[in-house]
């Protein structure tokens, strides 16, 4: 709920998390799916644009009347082999007394904004793309180090209801009660208990748990 000169009102935000595996193929199905339903808010991961792409792309969704921002994953300073990685990005409807604001974060698996109206802050998305499981040390570091970054920008963020859509690349518990180990039976991992961990720390829930 903001509050606005014109008094005040509600606005749900429908937020959606695709893995377009490639903008330029996909840009045409998430620009049809901002216009024509319920979706106000996309998190897009493995959009796989250059640096140097990303400018055309942005310019194409402001003229549409959206709002966006995109992070590319590819170092421009390497010799890139075959087609690029990663890459992560939001784009949004623009809503009349709505406005979206990025939050600066230093990494290219995550992206965060804020929707604010009035001057007040609403609502905090961040859009999260964790490592695959490989089950080596190189992996579950970033994987832990990516966490790490997150946890970094939700303590220093305004105060207000936070959402974290996106790619979590593991399998979360549905039950309260949890053996030591649990995290090593099937179908989770190592990533499995520490993405449990700060969910508890933060006081999270799995908005997929609440529905069947």
């Amino acid at each position: 709920m903001a509050t606005s000169e014109h008094g005040e009102y509600k606005r749900n935000f429908d937020v959606w998390s695709y893995n377009c595996k490639g903008l330029k193929s996909s840009c045409g199905t998430i620009e049809n799916i901002l216009n024509n339903m319920e979706c106000d808010i996309m998190f897009l991961c493995e959009h796989w644009l250059t640096p140097h792409e990303i400018p055309v792309f942005n310019e194409r969704f402001i003229n549409n009347d959206m709002w966006v921002t995109l992070k590319s994953s590819v170092d421009p300073e390497n010799i890139m082999i075959g087609r690029p990685h990663g890459g992560i990005g939001f784009i949004a409807k623009k809503v009349s007394k709505i406005v979206y604001r990025p939050i600066a974060i230093d990494s290219d698996r995550i992206c965060g904004m804020q929707i604010t109206s009035g001057g007040k802050l609403l609502l905090t998305v961040f859009g999260i793309y964790l490592p695959y499981y490989k089950g080596t040390t190189n992996q579950i570091q970033l994987y832990s180090e990516t966490l790490d970054i997150l946890q970094s920008s939700l303590d220093t963020i305004e105060p207000s209801p936070v959402m974290i859509v996106g790619d979590m690349n593991t399998s979360l518990p549905q039950h309260h009660q949890l053996s030591r180990y649990w995290h090593r039976t099937h179908p989770f991992n190592v990533y499995s208990y520490m993405l449990h961990d700060f969910m508890c720390n933060n006081d999270f829930i799995v908005a997929n748990f609440a529905f069947e």
